[in-house]
């Protein structure tokens, strides 16, 4: 699963690994479809496809949920083992002080979790905890 909130550089990073992946689903966590998230999803589905990734584009809702628990328990109920996703794209501060999706999602991982941060000198981070 990536999820997208137009992390281009955590898709790029991953693009191997999507690569061989059996199914890819780009989720986004919105309160309401709008124009510009879908077509932003229609974008990373036409991108993928270029590289020979056939992906489908999904939202959903948080409902009043972090995103970061929207995430996690949307993997959770659709088997899903791997989410590909940016970090930290607000300020250090601001994720410290409110936390945030990417300290959520590794907090309590629910499958492997490959992370690009958003710094110009980023990498690839893999994350996984133990499943029962």
């Amino acid at each position: 699963m990536i999820a997208w909130d137009h992390s281009a550089r955590a898709v790029g990073n991953a693009l191997p690994v999507v690569r061989a992946a059996a199914s890819v689903r780009v989720l986004t966590v919105a309160e309401d479809k709008t124009d510009a998230i879908m077509q932003s999803g229609a974008a990373l589905v036409d991108h993928l496809r270029e590289h020979g990734v056939y992906a489908s584009f999904e939202t959903t809702k948080g409902g009043g949920s972090s995103i970061g628990k929207v995430l996690g328990s949307w993997a959770n109920s659709h088997g899903i083992d791997a989410i590909v996703m940016g970090a930290y794209h607000h300020s250090r501060l601001n994720e410290i002080v409110w936390g945030g999706v990417t300290k959520t999602v590794i907090g309590q991982p629910p499958c492997w979790v490959m992370i690009s941060h958003q710094a110009p000198a980023s990498g690839l981070i893999v994350n996984h905890r133990n499943r029962r």
